[in-house]
């Protein structure tokens, strides 16, 4: 394969982060995550630049709608694709009509672990993600021998679903 697509993934929910860099991992991104949204600012400034964020609305400090702004003002980071995650739909609708933002979807959590790798890929415009099995089930497992989540590994996974998934 190639080089693989870069994905940075931007949430305050370090279970969330955890979870997805995980997921798209396994699946064959590059995915690097950051849970504080000022340091996202600063890693979007340096190489390698992401090809795609995923980026949480919601966040102490700054929110990803500034962090949104900050991508597409600099030339060198205006075209990057950005799927926008949101806990509260209606509201970040409002937001994401109003603005229009170009190269940006908005997706509310929850969302499945599926739909979210289909989303990913079309963004990137691959036709299918790197290592994903074509045809029947996933070629995941369930997670014996995981460790117990904690509170927030579990919220994070009810954020984020996958039909056969445990949970």
């Amino acid at each position: 394969m190639a080089s693989s697509n870069r994905v940075l993934i931007i949430d305050d929910q370090t279970a969330i982060v955890q979870l997805l860099e995980e997921f798209l991992s396994d699946e064959g991104y590059d995915v690097e995550g950051i849970t504080d949204a000022v340091e996202a600012l600063d890693r979007l400034h340096r190489p390698p630049r992401p090809d795609l964020l995923v980026l949480d609305l919601m966040m102490p400090q700054v929110t990803g709608w500034e962090v949104l702004d900050a991508l597409r003002s600099d030339p060198a980071t205006a075209d990057v694709p950005v799927i926008l995650l949101t806990a509260a739909p209606r509201q970040g609708q409002v937001e994401f009509t109003r603005r229009r933002p170009d190269h940006t979807i908005l997706l509310a959590k929850p969302i499945g672990l599926d739909e979210l790798l289909i989303q990913v890929a079309a963004m990137l415009n691959d036709r299918e993600p790197p290592g994903h099995a074509t045809g029947g089930d996933h070629p995941k497992s369930s997670s014996t021998g995981r460790a117990a989540e904690s509170p927030d590994s579990q919220s994070a996974r009810r954020s984020f679903t996958r039909p056969g998934f445990a949970s």
